[in-house]
């Protein structure tokens, strides 16, 4: 059963990462469709000459400014990164935290945001994903109740959701994870970032 936690694992983080490539996609095509229309709209009204302006690239580090918070109060039960295997004794790489949780404790937005999924992921159940400013996105699964619908925008500390074991092997928990478009960072030094 191990092998299959860490096989399902691994397919979870995959698919994660390709729902958010899919979404990035979709949101930088729906931006270029519209600075078209608004190229065109301009051209047709007024025949100024505009100097286009290039957005500089976002980090991390300077995505999500401002207080953030602990998605959950429990006990980090597995790390971001390279954790050997408890029973196979291989090198797996986890994309985000585990956090311990006690039935029906409350998961918070860590920042302001807007849903853009609110889905069942084979590995995590039922989850959340949050975009926030930069296009930083952050991932809550393993939830027994979700309290948000896609497009809402929620503020810091919010309530999204009550944790369970849906999905888990080793009972009440939060997979938390945080994602700079499709790069993952690790989630603990993402909320102490000021």
């Amino acid at each position: 059963i191990n092998a299959t936690k860490w096989t399902s694992d691994k397919n979870a983080n995959v698919l994660i990462r390709e729902l958010i490539n899919n979404y990035c996609i979709a949101h930088k095509e729906e931006a270029a469709r519209k600075a078209r229309e608004k190229a065109e709209k301009a051209k047709k009204g007024k025949k100024k000459e505009t100097k286009e302006v290039s957005k500089p690239k976002v980090t991390v580090a300077e995505s999500v400014k401002g207080p953030k918070c602990m998605p959950l109060k429990g006990e980090i039960i597995s790390n971001y990164g390279l954790q050997e295997h408890p029973v196979l004794h291989i090198m797996t790489r986890n994309l985000g935290v585990e956090i311990r949780g006690k039935r029906g404790g409350a998961v918070k937005a860590a920042a302001a945001g807007t849903v853009v999924m609110v889905a069942e992921i084979d590995g995590r159940g039922p989850s959340v994903i949050i975009e926030h400013a930069g296009g930083t996105y952050s991932v809550y699964g393993h939830l027994a109740a979700i309290r948000v619908q896609e497009g809402k925008e929620v503020r810091n500390c919010e309530e999204i959701g009550e944790v369970g074991d849906v999905a888990s092997l080793n009972g009440i928990k939060l997979y938390f994870q945080v994602s700079e478009g499709t790069q993952t960072v690790d989630p603990l030094q993402w909320l102490n970032q000021k």
